[in-house]
Formats: structure tokens, C-alpha cells, sequence
């Protein structure tokens, strides 16, 4: 595929193994397709631009490097092709002159996220309760779907280990038991969300569910089931609107 025009005054600054390593606020306010595509995501990934960096592939700095300013009537279509929570985003660009389809080429970002996470100091095994001497608080950069996952020391503090974890592992959400609130066989008040309107009804649990997770539920007497959220004890909720 022909590559788009170039207006290279970047040097690459990760040749040696091939990839460049940015801050998303570095080239936010860059007027290139590197730019671009900094202020396309930052906004959907729900982060400020210090706690976002990217690694572009130096093969793609031809398209990168190109200016989106003084181009005469080119325009740059810019478009990402998965979710923004991947650990590689890949991101089609397409040149446009004079309202005509140019020429189209597909970069790869590899994004991650700054969280301050909480860290084990020693190794714990399971069934262990935490305290504050077993962990300390990192800041460490992880992939975004990782990121959303990871929690911090006082999140941590009490709270008992599901499988045994070494000294250096971040400790994420589902590193932690979580107590059921809704226990199999459960009649549980389940709200059914419709628009505007909310509908209550009892129905029975099919296994047991922490807050957040989804999980099966019956009506009495009927023989379909249906998936709700757990909201609290021997309660539920189900957004129909979103069916």
C-alpha cells in the first residue's frame, strides 16, 4: 500500500527496537497523524494525557510523522478498528483529496495506563487475610483492560487472597474473595429497568453473586431463566433498555 505524504521533523527515538515509547500530553498538541490519533483516544479512554502512553511501531513513522496542517485540500480520515481497552489498538488512516478516497494504511498503538497499584512485598498464600505489611503501593504502567482491574493498598487491607500470589504481583479485584450477597436458591428482589419505568419481581438465584456480578435467576414456577446483576443483599437489577 503507498504510504501517505511525508513531513518528517522526528527523529526516531526507539530504533533499536523498533518501536517508539510516547506520553500521550508529548504529542497531543503534535499537528501530525501521531497527534491525531493522541487526541482521538485520550478522550474514550477516560484518562488525563500524563497517565496515557503509547508505543508506535518506527515502520509506521512514514504515516505518523505526516503533517495535518498546510496540506492543500488533503484530509486524513482516522479510524480505530478495536476497542480502546485492547493492548493493541489498530488504527486505519486513509488520505482524501478533493473529496476523492487516497491512499489508506494501518498503524498499530499499543496503549498503557498509570495506576498507582497495590503490590505484595513477600509471597502470601491462599486463604490469607491482608495487611498493610504485605503490600506497597506502586506506580506502575498497565494495559488498559489490566489498569481497570488494578486496586490499591487500602482496597486491599482485609481482605482474603483467592489463590496464592509471589512477592512483586499487582494484586487486581479478582485477586480478593468477595463475599456473596446472593446466595443459590435466594428469592431475591430483582428491579427490571424499562425506559423510565422500573418493574419488581421476585425470582430465585442459580448460583451465588458478589456485588457487580452477573448471574442466572428464575422466576417461580417457570422454567426460562434470565441473567441480572447483584446490587445487594438478595437484591438485583436488570437494564432492559439496554437489551
Amino acid at each position: 500500500m503507498s504510504a501517505l505524504a511525508i513531513d518528517s521533523q522526528r527523529t526516531q527515538r526507539d530504533a533499536a527496537n523498533g518501536r517508539e515509547l510516547l506520553t500521550a500530553a508529548e504529542i497531543v498538541n503534535e499537528p501530525t497523524i501521531r497527534g491525531e490519533i493522541a487526541r482521538l483516544l485520550v478522550p474514550t479512554m477516560h484518562v488525563r494525557a500524563d497517565d496515557v502512553r503509547f508505543t508506535f511501531e518506527t515502520d509506521d513513522a512514514d504515516v505518523l510523522n505526516t503533517s495535518v496542517q498546510g496540506t492543500g485540500d488533503a484530509r486524513y480520515e482516522i479510524q480505530p478498528l478495536g476497542s480502546v481497552a485492547g493492548a493493541r489498538i489498530p488504527v486505519t488512516v486513509r488520505q482524501w483529496t478533493g473529496g476523492q478516497a487516497g491512499a489508506r494504511r494501518n498503524v498499530t498503538v499499543l496503549p498503557q495506563v498509570r495506576v498507582n497499584a497495590a503490590v505484595l512485598t513477600r509471597d502470601v498464600p491462599s486463604d490469607s487475610t491482608l495487611n498493610a505489611a504485605d503490600m506497597e503501593s506502586r506506580e506502575t504502567w498497565l494495559e488498559p483492560s489490566q489498569a481497570a482491574m488494578a486496586i490499591s493498598t487500602v482496597q486491599a487491607v482485609g481482605n482474603v487472597l483467592v489463590r496464592g500470589m509471589k512477592a512483586g504481583e499487582s494484586l487486581r479485584a479478582n485477586s480478593l474473595r468477595r463475599d456473596a450477597l446472593v446466595k443459590r436458591g435466594d428469592i431475591t428482589m430483582v428491579r427490571c429497568l424499562v425506559g423510565g419505568v422500573v418493574i419488581s419481581m421476585q425470582a430465585e438465584a442459580r448460583a451465588d453473586g458478589p456485588e457487580g456480578q452477573t448471574i442466572e435467576f428464575r422466576k417461580p414456577g417457570e422454567r426460562e431463566s434470565f441473567t441480572a446483576t447483584v446490587t445487594g443483599r438478595s437484591e438485583a437489577v436488570i437494564d432492559l433498555s439496554k437489551k
